[in-house]
């Protein structure tokens, strides 16, 4: 059985995901767009859509709260 490898000259694909969720009012329960979400620890930052909904990709494995 064979794996592929990356060329010698390339480094390693950097395994990535990515964050999703819903922004909420705390009140009223109602979604918040525009919101601005910032992935701590990185230069990711996304902003809601008007439904409250955002997506961050490419974040890089890893552990945050």
């Amino acid at each position: 059985m064979a794996t592929a490898q990356p060329p010698a000259n390339q480094p390693p694909a950097v395994s990535t995901g990515r964050i999703t969720g819903l922004v909420l009012d705390q009140g009223t329960r109602h979604p918040v767009a525009d919101a601005q979400i910032t992935v701590v620890g990185t230069s990711l930052v996304t902003r809601s859509d008007s439904t409250g909904r955002f997506a961050v990709l490419r974040v890089p494995d890893g552990t945050y709260t």
